[in-house]
């Protein structure tokens, strides 16, 4: 994780630097945050507690391109919450993805955990409209140089998989391994500060989302 995610994310602002591109918007995660205390929205101020070491590595990055930014540079950092949609390898695909099509082909879907866990998901679309929207966007650098970005709605993977079978019409063949590390047991960002920065929202409901996936897996 660390030679990959903070020396080589170093290696290429570095070399953003040098080329002489002043903006670098940076993809960090929800995990930085750790566990969602009481169902309550996480912050862009709140105290990092990073839940993996990914999640770890992620930081230290963000922390090196803020002191870029001290030097002149423009790095943005953006926290995701759980990104979904269309695309993806079979080395990260997003859980929802997975559900999706081990639905409709009718496999056995393994539970991570008992299922209680909950998360914030949000569709690559509504992330790459945000992305677009940050290219010729001005704001303060140094002081404010990070932003959550998410619907702001939780739900729990258990309640995730009944949604998708609703959709699909398929009852689905579940199985459940407690002993794999299933990260957060909640996560659940405010986008607040993004949406009032850049006037953007998220666009595209869990619902259509699963259905847009669906009806792609189908076409398939």
């Amino acid at each position: 994780f660390r030679q990959i995610n903070v020396e080589g994310s170093q290696n290429v602002i570095d070399s953003a630097m040098k080329a002489g591109i002043r903006r670098f918007i940076f993809t960090s995660t929800a995990g930085i945050y750790g566990d969602s205390e009481d169902g309550m929205t996480q912050k862009e101020f709140d105290k990092p507690k990073p839940s993996s070491p990914y999640a770890k590595t992620k930081l230290n990055t963000e922390r090196y391109l803020q002191t870029m930014n001290k030097k002149g540079f423009e790095g943005i950092i953006l926290r995701f919450a759980n990104v979904y949609g269309p695309g993806g390898d079979t080395t990260y695909r997003s859980v929802i993805n997975i559900f999706v099509e081990k639905m409709l082909s009718h496999q056995p879907i393994e539970i991570h955990g008992d299922g209680t866990q909950t998360r914030d998901f949000i569709h690559v679309f509504d992330l790459v409209d945000l992305a677009a929207r940050l290219i010729d966007c001005e704001f303060d650098f140094i002081e404010s140089p990070i932003f959550n970005v998410s619907t702001g709605i939780g739900i729990s993977i258990i309640d995730l998989i009944t949604q998708i079978s609703l959709i699909t019409k398929i009852e689905p063949n579940l199985s459940y391994n407690k002993k794999i590390f299933c990260g957060q047991n909640s996560s659940l960002l405010d986008s607040d500060k993004a949406r009032s920065s850049f006037t953007w929202k998220p666009t595209i409901t869990l619902t259509e989302g699963i259905q847009s996936l669906t009806e792609d897996f189908e076409k398939i």
